[in-house]
């Protein structure tokens, strides 16, 4: 986690926890989901600010009060501590020496997650709307002569993009971002998904949670679709479509 992405930017709490809190669970998830990643915090992250008042500790962020007005925080209280609050920090086991300089656009970022993540796997997932950290990947600077690339994320699917350009192969996923764009529906209280190539529609069964139902780019249904992405024109139902 970049602690160094939050920087007071926001105009208020409220703003923080109904428009920034539910895209960062969507990478978070997506990491959890894709490879089980442990991911890392520096033991200063909760004193970052997420307003000029308030910081990203539990107590300010999950406030009784918030906590009742909004429905975004109790719907993702429980992934926020699983995500958020645990004490995964990276200090215990640090790979980059404090010796050695780490800058990016000029700005000091060794002791710091960013350059943490220079030494590890070279991924790092960041607050959106961060007046410094914006880019897709960031170009580190090592000593004044070494640049390191690493990957930022801060939206859903950027994870399954760098898996694949990374050679790693993982199971069929619809939060696979080469592949499938989220549409905007909902059905049977799933995201609909629309496959990039071809134009179809997918979504998860929600009864059965074991196949996905498939739709051609006219909205018209053309079968169902196993966990492997593999589908099943003969469970074609004439006359269903997609609304």
């Amino acid at each position: 986690m970049n602690e160094l992405s939050l920087s007071g930017q926001y105009a208020s709490r409220e703003f923080f926890v109904e428009q920034i809190l539910p895209s960062l669970i969507e990478v978070l998830d997506e990491v959890q989901n894709l490879s089980k990643a442990t991911i890392y915090k520096n033991q200063q992250f909760y004193s970052s600010k997420v307003t000029r008042t308030d910081t990203i500790n539990v107590h300010d962020i999950l406030a009784g009060e918030l906590s009742r007005q909004y429905p975004s925080i109790r719907k993702f209280k429980k992934q926020l501590l699983s995500h958020l609050f645990d004490d995964l920090y990276w200090e215990p086991t640090r790979k980059h020496l404090e010796e050695d300089s780490y800058t990016y656009k000029g700005n000091n970022v060794c002791n710091h997650s960013v350059a943490e993540a220079c030494e590890r796997d070279k991924i790092i997932v960041s607050f959106r709307d961060s007046e410094l950290f914006q880019e897709k990947t960031l170009s580190i600077l090592k000593n004044g002569n070494e640049q390191i690339d690493i990957d930022n994320l801060f939206n859903a699917g950027h994870y399954s993009n760098v898996l694949h350009q990374r050679g790693i192969i993982y199971s069929f996923s619809l939060k696979d971002g080469t592949r499938f764009q989220k549409d905007g529906r909902i059905a049977q209280g799933q995201n609909v998904y629309r496959e990039i190539d071809t134009g179809y529609y997918w979504y998860l069964d929600n009864r059965h949670k074991n196949h996905y139902e498939v739709f051609d780019r006219s909205k018209k249904h053309i079968g169902t679709a196993n966990m492997d992405g593999d589908i099943d024109t003969a469970k074609k139902v004439n006359g269903r479509t997609l609304q």
